[in-house]
């Protein structure tokens, strides 16, 4: 008997466990589906309402309008800030000065002021000429200055100083270039100034001997006064107008070579 309730019993407990093992895989089962089509409502109502947006006018209206007035509520912002800083950092600090009570006195008992300061002066009101005999003085002493420079500098070997006068040295090479060399100061460590420069390089055969135009002629000079500035200022104005000059040599020589060949096969 006692086997018989045990077996009973038993199988009861086996049927009750199945049972509920079946109504939790159900109840999964039904959750599963709701969700499933919770979600698939959803989804259809957002593509919905995105054909919607994407066609209506009315959407892009607001869209712009609401950046327009965030926009505009950060400038306010920013200007509120702005202000702030102004009137707790800049404002207290801008103080009006006292009245400069001597300029209008003086004005206005002599109707002059007297006290300009001399550095307004000096850029405002041209210096004085010099006179005939401070000129030549002036010129004196600029000679000097650029002999004792061309002693201590050392000209090149290929270079004659053609002449110094008029507070400027004249550097001659046959048949190529004559510069014009001056200085501003006393001191060393100024360069030199060119004054004036000519290519002496020609073309006698040709209707127009200059053989440069008016703008080589001003990047030449501009190209020699930074060679001016050099270790070497002299040496390197040398090589530079040189070498320049055989260029042109060159040139025209090719060119008188030319003529030459087209003379020839004419004439034969």
């Amino acid at each position: 008997m006692l086997a018989c309730q045990g077996k009973l019993m038993w199988r009861g407990r086996c049927a009750s466990v199945s049972v509920c093992v079946r109504d939790k895989s159900h109840c999964r089962k039904v959750e599963i589906v709701q969700f499933a089509r919770q979600t698939r409502l959803l989804l259809v109502r957002l593509l919905a309402l995105v054909k919607w947006t994407g066609d209506s006018n009315s959407v892009q209206e607001c869209a712009e309008m609401s950046a327009l007035l965030s926009q505009q509520s950060w400038m306010y912002s920013d200007t509120a800030d702005q202000l702030a800083h102004l009137s707790r950092n800049l404002l207290p600090q801008a103080c009006m000065p006292n009245f400069s009570l001597t300029p209008a006195l003086d004005v206005l008992s002599l109707g002059q002021y007297l006290r300009l300061p001399l550095c307004i002066r000096s850029r405002t009101t041209p210096s004085p000429a010099l006179a005939a005999q401070e000129r030549l003085n002036t010129l004196c002493l600029m000679e000097c200055a650029i002999r004792r420079r061309l002693l201590s500098e050392g000209v090149p070997s290929s270079m004659c100083v053609s002449s110094v006068c008029n507070g400027q040295v004249t550097l001659r090479v046959p048949y190529e270039f004559e510069i014009s060399l001056s200085v501003v100061s006393t001191d060393w460590s100024v360069p030199w100034r060119l004054i004036a420069m000519k290519v002496l390089v020609s073309d006698a055969l040709a209707d127009k001997p200059v053989l440069i135009h008016s703008l080589q002629h001003q990047y030449l000079h501009q190209l020699v006064q930074s060679r001016l500035f050099g270790d070497s200022p002299l040496l390197g104005t040398y090589e530079c107008l040189h070498s320049f000059c055989l260029g042109l040599q060159l040139d025209c020589l090719n060119m008188q070579a030319s003529s030459v060949c087209v003379c020839v096969c004419v004439c034969v």
